[in-house]
């Protein structure tokens, strides 16, 4: 059989249905009817407690586990003497997942050791059992092979391939089958009262097999002490460098944690012995480690590492010292909004030895990219979560007392908004120290402000006074912009809507003075430009460029102006297109394309409203770029139509923005010289003045995305999808490292020309990044300076995101 190991109703079911059906029948059989709450009864009595793994902490409460011959005997009250029916064999062989997936198989009694050429058949192991009726209480079993026998308290007896032909006094190793004649007895003081017999067949081996097994280590360790782990490779193939690893904590197998890690390792040397890990190796503290086998190292620049299978091991924890999960408000779930981030915890560690106190923590921040919602590391550790190669904990706050309701504040706690987190507490000692274990944990939602209904944030013009707009996309059909409220999280009425599923909005940007907006509508035949007043609600104009495809635009408050970057449906020149936001019409189109610039070389487009001045870059997607060809930016006089070609600039940018307080126009820019070696994101900057090359900024060794600058402190904050990854021997393709992994904003001191810090918690993979027109021209980030506060759409889109840099 292949069992399901996440299974859950849609295997349970199906199987207690056939019992039930197996009980009824037996008693039609035996004259006595049953209604369902009789079947009930028989098959609950009649069960098997489920056994608690070592490894677990506290006693496992699933069960009891059906025991269909034991329920057929209590209907029918057979009490004949004691028979074996039947003699039953199943040889378990791992297929994949490190042990987590394998087969049971062992069709006619024969033993498959060579499993399609993996030879997991040789180490799989084989368990014999008998189906006994009428055996009399204190009954004792074994099984007889050769001159040896194998004695077992229950019907069964589980053996390795190697152990039944030792017994036997086969070999192991043979190119051919082999029968052995095994004997299967019920026994009373020691004397056999039943017996049956077979004969199983083993296929032929060579003696190795693929995967090494896991290392026998004790299933709990006290914390402080080392612990001693024995290993055996005798017969695993291709070993190479191997080692005895240790995982980070709560991520105990390189299958149920992908990104794995490790915190203590060994090479191993002989084929077989032992290794004694010291207590440092479980430094986090309590909760579940893995021990294992790396079978082949990486060595020079070839390949993974290429595990064996992974034995679990508790460290520390006392289940009678952990506190029940703290309430949140009413219940274990609590959702509340960041204009109103107040909320309760409930808790009590009274039942925890030596509590004078107690403190609450909230973990790292979720959904991660791998849209994970449990981030906690260390669950039920004795410490606090500091996360190891992870994001840990992000706050941590003493409470009042034993017990009681504490009243706390999200913002005060630095809990980020269109985010969740998980919240649990611990008991504490008069010096604030932890005591037992952390408690489970219940689950903390702080909201930006929901968009309404289904719909997502498709694009936005954010500002922390007065009145935002965000266009939102109603999942298969259409689209409307509406007003925002930053500061309290609602949405106001739609100025625009537009039911086809194929057109939409981009927000191009609002003028407050002039109450105006402008919104590029796009889609069908001929995009337009909408502008709107915002006072009224009603549109003033819809302005068309006949002949020309419209990209996106910037407004410029000052000058109540807007531009637009379009492309010439003939030749696909770079044009710009002025339009005034008080009549809403187009001006001239201006031609874009300075001398020995080709056309439709412009993708981005920034203006600054000191100088009024619209700047074009170009773009590049791709993981390689040199130079990006000539005139990589330009600058267009829309009073004059002047346009300049710039002597600095990047032809291989991911983003252009521009820091108006100190006249520098920047690119976010990504350059890389093959697409096997990482390359490294920069600012490159041009001064507005002259257009001459003004400098350069490294950022890291990753490609970037999208840029935004806060021209009142000069910085540049440049979108980048992952913390910075693991590069393997420099190489693209590197690895994230961390399980609770968000995407960044790299915070970079303009003026002093360095990184100056991150911006966690954000997600550019799975929502909406960039919107869903043209992300080289929209803002993707918007910030406000004056409270060193921006604004991009949530992981799942349904949200403006509020983020403080």
């Amino acid at each position: 059989m292949s069992p399901v190991l996440n299974g859950g109703t849609s295997a349970s079911a199906p199987m207690t249905a056939a019992a039930a059906a197996v009980v009824l029948q037996a008693a039609k059989l035996s004259g006595r009817p049953m209604n369902p709450l009789d079947v009930r009864n028989v098959l609950t009595h009649s069960a098997r407690p489920v056994s608690t793994p070592p490894q677990a902490d506290r006693p496992v409460t699933v069960g009891p586990q059906l025991d269909v011959t034991a329920a057929v005997q209590s209907v029918l009250g057979v009490h004949a003497a004691p028979a074996i029916a039947r003699v039953s064999v199943a040889h378990r062989v791992t297929t994949g997942g490190l042990g987590a997936s394998f087969l049971e198989d062992a069709p006619d009694g024969r033993i498959d050791l060579a499993t399609n050429g993996t030879g997991e058949g040789l180490v799989g192991p084989v368990t014999i059992g008998a189906d006994v009726v009428g055996a009399p209480p204190g009954a004792s079993y074994a099984l007889k092979i050769g001159g040896k026998e194998f004695r077992s308290a229950v019907p069964a007896v589980r053996l390795s391939p190697a152990e039944i032909l030792t017994a036997a006094g086969m070999p192991v190793v043979a190119t051919t089958d082999r029968s052995v004649p095994v004997t299967f007895e019920v026994r009373i003081a020691g004397w056999p009262i039943a017996s049956a017999a077979r004969t199983l067949t083993f296929g032929p081996t060579d003696g190795t097999y693929a995967e090494a097994q896991a290392p026998v280590a004790p299933a709990t360790v006290h914390s402080g002490q080392s612990t001693s782990v024995h290993y055996d490779l005798t017969g695993v193939r291709n070993l190479s460098n191997p080692q005895l690893v240790v995982s980070t904590l709560g991520h105990w197998s390189p299958v149920s944690a992908p990104l794995f890690g490790t915190t203590f390792t060994a090479p191993l040397t002989a084929t077989s012995g032992d290794v004694l890990v010291p207590a440092s190796a479980f430094a986090s503290g309590g909760g579940i480690y893995g021990i294992g086998i790396v079978q082949r190292s990486v060595t020079g620049s070839v390949g993974d590492p290429v595990y064996g299978e992974f034995t679990a091991v508790r460290v520390g924890g006392d289940a009678g010292q952990r506190p029940d999960a703290p309430i949140l408000g009413t219940g274990h779930h609590a959702e509340i909004p960041r204009a109103a981030p107040g909320f309760s915890v409930g808790y009590d560690v009274r039942g925890i030895r030596g509590a004078t106190g107690a403190a609450v923590e909230f973990s790292a921040p979720a959904p991660t990219l791998f849209k994970s919602l449990n981030t906690v590391t260390n669950a039920n550790g004795d410490s606090r979560d500091a996360g190891g190669p992870s994001a840990g904990a992000v706050a941590y706050q003493q409470l009042p007392g034993r017990n009681g309701t504490a009243s706390l504040d999200a913002g005060k706690l630095g809990l980020g908004g269109s985010l969740s987190y998980n919240v649990r507490v611990f008991a504490t000692d008069a010096h604030g120290r932890i005591l037992g274990q952390a408690s489970p944990t219940s689950f903390l939602t702080v909201d930006d402000g929901l968009a309404p209904g289904d719909t997502v944030v498709t694009s936005f013009a954010a500002s922390a006074t007065g009145t935002s707009y965000v266009a939102l996309r109603e999942p298969g059909a259409g689209e409307s912009v509406r007003e925002y409220d930053t500061a309290k999280g609602t949405y106001g009425r739609a100025v625009a809507s537009d039911a086809s599923p194929d057109r939409g909005y981009q927000v191009l940007g609002a003028d407050p003075d002039a109450h105006r907006l402008a919104l590029l509508h796009f889609g069908g035949d001929q995009s337009t430009v909408e502008t709107y007043d915002t006072a009224s609600g009603k549109l003033v104009a819809s302005a068309s460029a006949t002949g020309y495809s419209l990209d996106g635009g910037r407004v410029d408050p000052v000058r109540h102006r807007a531009a637009l970057l379009a492309h010439h449906d003939g030749d696909n020149a770079d044009t710009v297109f002025p339009l005034d936001l008080g009549t809403g019409t187009f001006g001239k189109p201006l031609p874009a394309d300075p001398p020995g610039v080709g056309a439709g070389a412009y993708r981005m487009l920034d203006l600054d409203p000191a100088n009024g001045y619209v700047y074009l870059s170009r773009a590049n997607s791709s993981l390689i770029c040199f130079s990006g060809g000539a005139g990589p930016v330009a600058r267009v006089d829309l009073n004059s139509g002047e346009v300049r070609r710039a002597d600095g600039g990047s032809g291989c940018a991911t983003g252009l923005a521009v820091d108006s307080g100190a006249g520098r126009i920047y690119q976010s820019d990504y350059r890389a010289i093959s697409l096997n070696i990482v390359g490294t994101s920069s600012l490159v900057s041009v001064d507005e003045a002259t257009l001459a090359s003004a400098g350069t900024i490294g950022v890291r060794k990753q490609k970037g995305g999208f840029l935004a600058v806060d021209g009142e402190h000069h910085l540049g904050l440049e979108a980048f999808r992952t913390p910075p990854v693991l590069s393997q021997f420099g190489k693209v393709g590197g690895v994230v490292t961390d399980n609770n992994a968000t995407s960044q904003f790299a915070v970079v001191d303009l003026a002093a020309g360095k990184p100056a810090a991150v911006v966690p918690g954000l997600n550019f993979v799975a929502g909406p990044f960039g919107g869903e027109f043209d992300p080289l021209t929209e803002r993707s980030a918007q910030l406000d300076p004056a409270g060193r506060i921006g604004w991009a759409p949530s992981a799942d889109g349904r949200q403006l995101q509020q983020f403080r840099y």
